[in-house]
């Protein structure tokens, strides 16, 4: 996450979609005021103190924003949000679960211990599809979508430079980071159930975002 109030803008970094690659890039040229948590050494370290006295993290998203902001001071910055196709997105957790260190978390130990179609099926992806789907991130209190712009994850690097002259900064180069996935995503859904199965638990992220399985 980034609040600048310099350059008026606030990025809403949502689990799995390049944020850590847009807070890398911009870290560059951060100024001094700049608030970034999570993603680079300093926002690592800051990242604590801010959950604790702000309630703010490296993943707030819009809600959480408006309450420590202020909505008017929200409103009048410039939002923005990357995104990914849900497919994908679901492809992305299963791979970096497995890879995390055992034990003390739920997701991890499922991805571990279960093939990519029991996954699919597991309590622990239910649980993340009601607590952490992309669009909660970007919705305001009636649901309904509220940031200025979002990226979609697999055009990043086509949009970044017009993203850099909408933020006021130049000479920012845009690297991959925290890859998971290695080869074809489409590759690990090996039925028709499969497919519909993320439908059904990240419906609303593929509506709103206008994703497909393609």
């Amino acid at each position: 996450m980034i609040i600048s109030p310099q350059r008026n803008f606030v990025f809403v970094h949502i689990r799995k979609t390049a944020g850590t690659a847009v807070t890398r890039a911009y870290d560059k040229v951060a100024l001094y005021d700049d608030i970034i948590l999570g993603s680079t050494p300093h926002g690592d370290a800051v990242e604590a103190y801010y959950r604790e006295r702000y309630n703010l993290r490296k993943h707030s998203g819009l809600l959480t924003l408006a309450e420590v902001m202020g909505i008017d001071r929200l409103e009048n910055a410039f939002t923005f949000a990357t995104v990914r196709n849900p497919w994908a997105w679901v492809v992305s957790y299963y791979t970096s679960a497995r890879k995390r260190d055992q034990g003390g978390n739920g997701i991890s130990d499922a991805a571990r211990s279960m093939d990519f179609s029991q996954f699919l099926q597991s309590d622990e992806l239910v649980n993340l599809a009601q607590r952490h789907p992309q669009y909660k991130y970007v919705c305001d209190e009636m649901g309904e979508l509220a940031v200025d712009l979002l990226i979609r994850q697999e055009n990043l690097g086509a949009d970044w430079a017009e993203l850099c002259d909408r933020l006021g900064i130049t000479g920012v180069s845009l690297s991959v980071e925290n890859r998971s996935t290695e080869g074809d995503w489409h590759d690990f859904y090996k039925s028709k159930a499969d497919i519909e199965r993320v439908q059904e638990l990240f419906g609303r992220d593929a509506e709103m975002f206008g994703y497909r399985f393609e």
